[in-house]
């Protein structure tokens, strides 16, 4: 069988240490609200002809992951 391994965007990473805690899960809510999903600034529909961070299709958005979740990436390296 052959494999593939998703293409993922590149993180937007806190320091948690740095920032605090409270600070760092604030910023992580913050771009997981549904507020910056639909700012066309950020997510723009695919379809209106402008220009912003990220093309929006149907659902996409800002998720908190966790660091293991560029593990299989990292795994493309070994």
């Amino acid at each position: 069988m052959i494999s593939a391994t998703p293409v993922l965007n590149a993180p937007f990473v806190g320091n948690a240490d740095l920032l605090g805690e409270d600070a760092f899960k604030e910023l992580q809510e913050y771009f997981a609200a549904d507020e910056v999903a639909e700012n066309e600034k950020i997510f723009v529909p695919e379809d209106s002809g402008e220009s912003a961070l990220f093309f929006k299709t149907e659902n996409e958005r800002f998720a908190p992951v966790e660091d293991e979740w560029f593990n299989p990436i990292r795994e493309l390296s070994n």
